[in-house]
């Protein structure tokens, strides 16, 4: 089973650019090693060094 990372969905024409960032159910690194399904995306636009204009996060319903 391959990993697909997620620099991959960012694309290149962002880099310098600012973007937005939409998050959903942090499982946190038990269920996703280290960053967590939530905090990838921000901790890997932070390191291609490409602006994050608005973070938008929905929690989980647990009903």
């Amino acid at each position: 089973m391959g990993v697909t990372p997620t620099i991959s969905l960012v694309p290149a024409s962002s880099v310098g650019a600012s973007v937005n960032v939409l998050t959903h159910c942090n499982a946190g690194s038990p269920i996703t090693v280290h960053w967590g399904t939530a905090n990838a995306p921000m901790y890997i636009v932070w390191q291609q060094s490409i602006s994050v204009q608005k973070i938008l996060a929905f929690p989980a319903v647990i009903s």
